[in-house]
């Protein structure tokens, strides 16, 4: 039997524990891969479960205006433009879907037209004759 000198005992113990760092090394950085992938696919599905909660949730900005009957068209113009910051606001803050519905009523009764399907995007779907009747008994006050 030959016996091998304490230097090539030594090269062949460092070659077995390269031999089986290599191998724990691509052990790790397969773990690592792994625990990469599952990060990313938790991440993404996070991100999909936000996005479907946003669309259920919705927050109304209900801006009821009682006018005299001149420049309709205009002021509720300016509404949406003042409140669009305000839509900014409340999507930045909270995952919720804003919705602006402006309702211009005059002070005799005169409505918009499409006022009717506005009014269908209120809780309790009031209608459009209550709303006039209220405004004209306000007035009369």
């Amino acid at each position: 039997m030959c016996r091998l000198s304490q230097v090539e005992q030594y090269q062949q113990t460092d070659l077995i524990y390269t031999a089986w760092g290599k191998k724990r090394k691509e052990k790790k950085r397969k773990e690592k891969k792994r625990k990469e992938k599952k990060r990313k696919e938790k991440k993404r599905k996070e991100r999909k479960r936000k996005k479907k909660r946003r669309k259920k949730r919705t927050c109304l900005l209900i801006d009821i205006t009682m006018r005299d009957d001149s420049n309709f068209n205009t002021k509720e113009t300016e509404k949406l433009s003042k409140y669009k910051n305000l839509e900014f606001e409340f999507i930045r803050m909270w995952p919720v879907r804003t919705e602006n519905v402006p309702v211009k009523i005059g002070v005799l009764g005169t409505i918009k037209k499409g006022l009717d399907q506005r009014l269908q995007l209120f809780p309790g779907h009031p209608s459009t004759k209550e709303l006039c009747k209220i405004t004209l008994m306000s007035t009369a006050l």
